[in-house]
């Protein structure tokens, strides 16, 4: 791109130049949904360009320069100096010789006769500064000699001496540019000769290398911040191209990087300024000034696990959008996206495709996605045997990195009304496995075996209602009866449980549950719920749980012993034929159970004028198997209680007792044979 000017802003905003301008390459790109609708511009730009060593730019110390030709350091330089004392009458007729490295070399005379420029330098009535200026002007209109003087016009220094500096333009290949100066009257005029002839030094393969390695790294630096202005000039001053791209990537070749570096830079833009289609031609209206990469609106319908009656409908959008760097004019096309980041352009489109989230009439929000308002063979609408709106339930999802956001919507669809949805599963736990109780088809029944019915309600936000209120009525009137005590607050829960259609639960016949847990969240309008039941010998009795601990002092033989004295065998021991008393000591701690008659609070508990109703369940529990602990006999015949504390915390509902029970005694001693423990 021969005179082409080919320029980046840095970080600072500066332009600068790159030399020789790259080759560039552009292409436009319509992004398209699956429809066929054109949702955005995008253009690709390819640059390839050529990094040589000593000369363009950037310059070799890694800077750029706008008049990159020769590098300092590396031309070949030699001196004229005017001096002050010069004579014009004594120059008349003097030469001086230059040549250059290519042994291209020109005579110049004075005379002071003529005002010529030229190989002739007129001095005719000039003042000294007048000499050395028409020197620089004559050495510069020759063009066969690859020679430059400066500066143009000469500086005077502190001696009232005017220097002229001589430089090879072109540089050599190995160093050896020269500049040959001969002439005469040194009294009027100096030649500077020590720098005749390889006076440049020697550009080394490690210097071309050095060179080509900061024009790379300025390269890289110069192409790390997206959205600065790319501009490139023709040579007679009409705008190319003009953007403010995004860096794709920035490749250099392969290669011994000593003659030249090849590299490539591709780029990204939403806009090139010369083309004005790519605002608005060919872009569907919907997707002005959104600046999406993708997008996507899709639908799907689910029957509710929870009832066979209730749809669940969900639409889904998505949108991904790109930067929209502040110099560009994007943004005039779509007010509302100004100044927005890319995930927050994407929201604001998807949100503009869909009604707003308190409203529930679906027709509406749907628009023209559902053109017959009929999705999936459900008849969607107000009238009796359509398909009602009874919740709405939206998920976003925002990713800032990618530039991307999602709405999902979903809305409960019935023909009934419906306020809340419901799951709950029963599980078993034996404590004592294959012990107790007959064995279940796919688990094993224990002694203690808790069953446990989990529940969760998820409240669904209907017109004026909350998700939590919902939830909470759907609890109160579907699972546990807020309006009723005692068993008829059970009823639904033990429905559940009871006489199931499953092996686990057939047969049980659980009153109530003996513990329960509940949970919930306000926010999202859910309720958590356990109850457990146990399958033991507390069924039907006043308690929940017990800890029952029993000891028994044997009737065993009662020995005297005698002690003689003298006696080496120790005393004398002796049956005198009777036992000891055999009694039973029982101690517990009972959980009671709520009691049937309910305080004016509302409160089922337990009254201390009640305690005597409490022992009489104990005797038959502890009567009863698995402790039968009174056997066969009965009170005051048989066995007496001889001890008896108990106390009750009304309160914590907690029963605890200590009992002892004496036992009438056997007739006999009892012998410790095997028989004794069969």
């Amino acid at each position: 791109m021969a005179g082409t000017l080919f320029t980046y802003k840095d970080s600072n905003g500066a332009a600068q130049p790159i030399e020789p301008a790259p080759l560039v390459t552009t292409s436009k790109t319509f992004v398209k949904t699956a429809e066929g609708k054109n949702i955005s511009t995008r253009y690709t730009i390819g640059i390839t360009g050529t990094l040589l060593p000593t000369r363009g730019s950037p310059v070799s110390n890694g800077t750029f320069s706008a008049n990159p030709s020769h590098e300092n350091g590396y031309a070949a330089t030699a001196n004229i100096k005017v001096i002050n004392t010069v004579v014009n009458s004594d120059l008349d007729g003097d030469t001086f010789e230059i040549e250059d490295t290519a042994g291209n070399s020109q005579v110049f005379t004075f005379s002071n006769s003529s005002t010529a420029t030229g190989s002739t330098i007129g001095i005719q009535s000039l003042s000294i500064a007048n000499i050395a200026d028409k020197i620089v002007d004559s050495i510069n209109s020759i063009g066969s000699i690859e020679i430059v003087a400066s500066p143009n016009p000469p500086v005077v220094d502190g001696s009232g001496d005017y220097s002229i500096v001589l430089t090879q333009v072109v540089i050599g290949s190995n160093g050896n540019t020269s500049i040959n100066v001969a002439g005469n009257h040194a009294s009027d005029i100096t030649y500077d000769s020590s720098f005749a002839g390889g006076v440049n030094p020697v550009i080394t393969d490690s210097d071309k290398f050095e060179s080509i390695e900061r024009k790379q790294r300025a390269i890289r630096e110069l192409f790390s911040k997206d959205g600065q202005e790319l501009l490139i000039v023709s040579n007679d001053g009409t705008t190319v191209l003009k953007c403010y791209p995004t860096i794709t990537s920035i490749s250099f070749s392969e290669g011994i990087l000593v003659d030249k570096s090849q590299y490539t830079i591709s780029l990204t833009a939403n806009e090139i300024s010369t083309d004005a289609s790519d605002k608005d031609i060919g872009i569907d209206s919907e997707f002005w000034g959104a600046n999406l990469k993708s997008a996507s609106d899709s639908f799907s319908i689910n029957k509710s696990d929870e009832d066979e009656d209730v749809y669940l409908l969900t639409r889904t959008i998505t949108a991904v959008s790109s930067i929209v760097h502040a110099n560009e004019t994007l943004d005039a096309l779509g007010t509302v996206y100004a100044g927005l980041e890319p995930w927050q352009r994407a929201k604001v489109w998807v949100q503009q495709r869909i009604g707003p989230a308190g409203n529930y009439d679906i027709l509406d929000d749907l628009k023209d996605a559902i053109s017959n308002y009929t999705f999936a063979g459900l008849d969607i609408g107000s009238a009796a045997e359509q398909y009602k709106v009874f919740s709405k339930r939206d998920s976003e999802t925002a990713d800032r990195l990618v530039g991307s956001y999602t709405l999902s919507r979903t809305w409960t669809l019935s023909k009934n009304s419906v306020i809340a949805l419901e799951t709950y599963d029963i599980s078993i736990n034996s404590d004592v496995p294959n012990q107790g109780g007959a064995e279940g088809t796919n688990f094993l029944r224990g002694f203690n075996t808790v069953y446990s019915l989990r529940g969760n309600i998820q409240g669904l936000e209907s017109s004026g209602v909350s998700k939590y209120t919902n939830a909470v009525s759907y609890y109160g009137s579907q699972v546990l009866d807020t309006g009723s005590n005692g068993a008829a607050r059970w009823g639904k829960i033990i429905s559940r449980i009871n006489g199931g259609d499953t092996p686990m639960t057939s047969g049980i016949t659980f009153t109530r549950p003996f513990s329960q847990t509940y949970s919930e969240n306000k926010k999202n309008g859910s309720l958590n719920y356990e109850f457990s039941f146990k399958e033991w010998s507390l069924a039907n009795t006043f308690f929940a749980d017990i800890n029952i601990n029993i000891s028994e002092n044997h009737d065993e033989q009662v020995v005297a012993s005698i002690p003689i004295p003298g006696r080496t065998k120790g005393p004398i021991v002796q049956n005198i034929g009777t036992t000891k008393l055999k009694v039973k000591n029982v101690n517990g701690s009972f959980i009671l159970l709520p009691e049937g008659d309910y305080t004016t609070d509302g409160l089922g508990l337990w009254k201390m004028s009640q305690i005597d109703k409490i022992r009489g369940e104990v005797i038959d529990l502890i009567s009863s198997e698995p402790y039968n602990i009174l056997g066969a006999g009965s009170q005051g015949t048989d066995w007496w209680v001889t001890a008896w504390n108990d106390s009750m915390d009304t309160l914590k509902g907690v029963y605890t007792t200590n009992m002892s029970i004496t036992f009438k005694g056997t007739e006999g001693a009892r012998d410790l044979d095997d028989t004794d423990f069969d």
